[in-house]
């Protein structure tokens, strides 16, 4: 900048030589300040904004390393053991220098997770009763199915093998790279004696005589059976 010092003619002066002065001007400095820092601690998955200022009014610009990824200053935790590192940083304008930068951590851990039944063990089973159970987990994680008391299972299919023991089915899903173990979550059956039929196979005729041997037959359902010789006498 250049400035000019004058003194025009009077009465009895002429006017004065002109005197000057310059002055160098270069960019101001500038500073941030984050309103809305990343938090202290973080969990996979988790999402949250952060926001900052800057003295001289212009954008900040937010940015990302380590356990995280941002859009703006949206910021999502992609790892459970990483530290997430947010930036804050103002580059130089026409009137401004940059700004010094900024940073934010983020420790970052597992996320829990849940457990929801969508088909459950009916609320009574009889003896030798087949079903199927099935469970989803909000990690998108497969849940595992045991069983305990009166059933067994192969995978998702559980059999009832007594009829006084309440079948417990339990379904539980493992801790992770990036999740805790979910809670457990049961389901009982009252477990009951199975009906069962009888099957004639072999009937007794429909006439007989005096000293007649026959023998007849017959299968239950349950795969106890009797069959024997019986006399018909008049």
């Amino acid at each position: 900048m250049r400035g000019a010092l004058q003194l025009p003619a009077s009465t009895n002066y002429d006017a004065a030589p002109e005197v000057t002065d310059t002055s160098t001007t270069g960019k101001a400095s500038q500073t941030i300040t984050v309103t809305t820092p990343a938090p202290a601690t973080a969990d996979f998955g988790d999402v949250f904004t952060v926001a900052a200022t800057s003295s001289s009014g212009d954008a900040v610009v937010v940015t990302t390393t380590g356990g995280c990824t941002n859009v703006g200053n949206d910021v999502t935790i992609t790892s459970s053991s990483v530290p997430c590192v947010v930036h804050y940083n103002l580059p130089g304008s026409t009137n401004y220098d940059p700004a010094p930068e900024v940073t934010n951590t983020s420790t970052t851990g597992k996320a829990s997770q849940t457990i929801t039944v969508t088909t459950p063990a009916p609320a009574t089973a009889d003896f030798g009763d087949v079903f199927t159970v099935a469970a989803t987990s909000s990690s998108g994680d497969a849940v595992v199915v045991t069983t305990t008391g009166g059933c067994t299972n192969v995978g998702n299919d559980v059999t009832i093998t007594s009829s006084s023991v309440p079948c417990v089915v339990h379904y539980n899903a493992p801790a992770s790279t990036n999740y805790d173990a979910a809670p457990e979550v049961t389901n009982t059956s009252t477990t009951g004696k199975a009906s069962q039929t009888i099957t004639v196979t072999t009937p007794a005729p429909a006439t007989a005589d005096f000293g007649d041997t026959f023998t007849v037959a017959a299968t239950s359902s349950s795969g106890r059976c009797s069959s024997g010789d019986h006399h018909g006498w008049l």
